[in-house]
């Protein structure tokens, strides 16, 4: 299922980085606080991703598809641990603006929907290489 998909790591994760830096200036425009939260929120969610991307896409072969299920839920759950986690610490001890601190989270989070698009099948290659 996923043992044959290679993500474009780099342009994903640079997605990733340029949505936090426009995001962020975006904010700003509401003053430094909001743009602080947004950062913290995004920043927060870019580092899950990192975690949970590099788990699921390591270089392995091609699991029975129950287990690839199973290693996916895993490592979302450990990505939503982290996230909550984080965000129970953030608010103890930063205080940030709590609205551009969700968007934040959100904006990241829905940068994962986009990522079919910097992934290609790779046995694909595979097969035109061989003729």
């Amino acid at each position: 299922m996923l043992a044959n998909r290679k993500l474009y790591k780099r342009h994903f994760f640079a997605f990733q980085i340029l949505l936090v830096i426009v995001g962020s200036l975006m904010c700003f425009l509401w003053g430094k606080s909001y743009a602080f939260g947004f950062l913290l929120g995004s920043l927060l969610m870019f580092f899950a991703n990192v975690i949970f991307l590099l788990r699921l896409f390591l270089r392995k072969a091609q699991y029975h598809p129950f287990k690839e299920v199973c290693i996916l839920y895993a490592c979302e759950f450990a990505k939503l641990m982290m996230v909550a986690v984080g965000t129970i610490l953030i608010a103890i001890y930063v205080q940030p603006k709590f609205l551009p601190y969700i968007v934040g989270l959100l904006v990241l989070q829905l940068a994962m929907w986009v990522m079919p698009l910097f992934m290609k099948l790779t046995h694909l290659n595979n097969l035109k290489t061989k003729e």
